[in-house]
């Protein structure tokens, strides 16, 4: 069922103002429009009707097509949309706390023609401090080499330093040969990295232990 528009709202008290001749709709509801010239919108005709005597222009405006910061999200989009989804089970309370740490470095891209340049890399490793080393691994959004690169664009490479692979939650804990000792020191056997970022609260330390003995920031 198609949702009332807004024009069909305002139209009453459009008439109630002085001295205005011509009005202008905007709208980035194609449907309406067709409707309209369809005849299959009743309700609007008789909304419009009632100021007939105004010059009366309704614009049909692609909601994304043009605008800069609403382009970028639909590549963020599509880029997310092609990647792997894997299980990422993170509680509605963790994603709320890492949206409202990572939101301040992200607006700038909404009003570019307002705003100098992107956050630098210590800016945004500054904001990431705030938020809980568990919750960061777990998301993907933190300071290693792939989120840095492919999505901050704040450094030239997603690879590791150990240079055989992109530097991610996955690599750094389970295979990065830089830290394998240290790995091996704290986990004396195999463990899965579902353990390791979303195990008892034993397990979630030895991973803290892990990356603060790293001198990593992540």
């Amino acid at each position: 069922m198609m949702k009332k528009p807004l024009l069909m709202l305002h139209t009453p008290s459009i008439n109630k103002i002085d001295n205005i001749t011509q009005v202008v709709f905007l709208t980035d509801v194609l449907s309406v429009l067709q409707a309209l010239k369809n005849d299959k919108l009743r309700q609007l005709q008789q909304a419009l009707y009632n100021i007939k005597s105004l010059t009366t222009v309704i614009q049909w405006i692609p909601s994304h097509c043009g605008v800069w910061g609403n382009e970028q999200a639909d590549k963020l989009a599509k880029y997310g949309a092609e990647q792997q989804q894997e299980e990422n089970p993170v509680c509605f309370t963790e994603m709320t706390t890492i949206i409202k740490s990572l939101f301040n470095i992200r607006d700038w891209n909404l009003l570019p023609d307002t705003v100098a340049a992107a956050p630098t890399l210590e800016e945004f490793r500054a904001r990431l401090a705030s938020v809980p080393w568990t919750q960061i691994l777990r998301t993907g959004h933190n300071r290693l080499n792939q989120h840095l690169h492919k999505v901050m664009k704040v450094v030239p490479s997603p690879m590791c330093p150990c240079g055989e692979a992109e530097q991610d939650t996955a690599h750094l804990l389970q295979s990065c040969k830089i830290h394998q000792a240290l790995r091996d020191k704290i986990w004396h056997s195999e463990t899965p990295l579902k353990e390791k970022l979303y195990g008892p609260v034993d397990a979630l330390q030895k991973t803290i232990r892990f990356v603060e003995e790293t001198g990593i920031q992540v």
